[in-house]
């Protein structure tokens, strides 16, 4: 349903590998901001943290990738504000999730 109506809806591109919801998860324990989630995406895509990034707009995003050892990127239009962002700890900040795939293209994907 987040790839088929939400996504489009907000313009949201197209770049994510896995999405995965609390929705998906049954038990409570394993939801943000323990890291499962992040660890169950990287270890069915085979990936490891370093090579991973996670999208997030909410201080247990951001609490669930650093306890995951990947790289939070906040967008601006959840819960966070840039002050508090970078008080987490937070360095790859956006405005709002539109500008996500040039913020990836530009930081994140090399151009080999």
């Amino acid at each position: 349903m987040i790839k088929e109506k939400v996504m489009p809806r907000f313009k949201i591109p197209n770049v994510f590998f896995e999405l995965l919801s609390s929705c998906d998860i049954s038990d409570p324990e394993k939801m943000k901001p323990h890291p499962y989630m992040a660890n169950l995406i990287m270890k069915k895509l085979k990936v490891l943290p370093e090579e991973t990034v996670f999208i997030g707009d909410a201080v247990g995003d951001v609490k669930m990738a650093l306890a995951a050892k990947v790289i939070p990127i906040i967008v601006l239009t959840g819960q966070l504000n840039k002050k508090k962002a970078l008080s987490l700890g937070v360095k790859n900040i956006i405005n709002n999730v539109t500008l996500l795939e040039d913020y990836l293209n530009k930081n994140f994907i090399s151009s080999k």
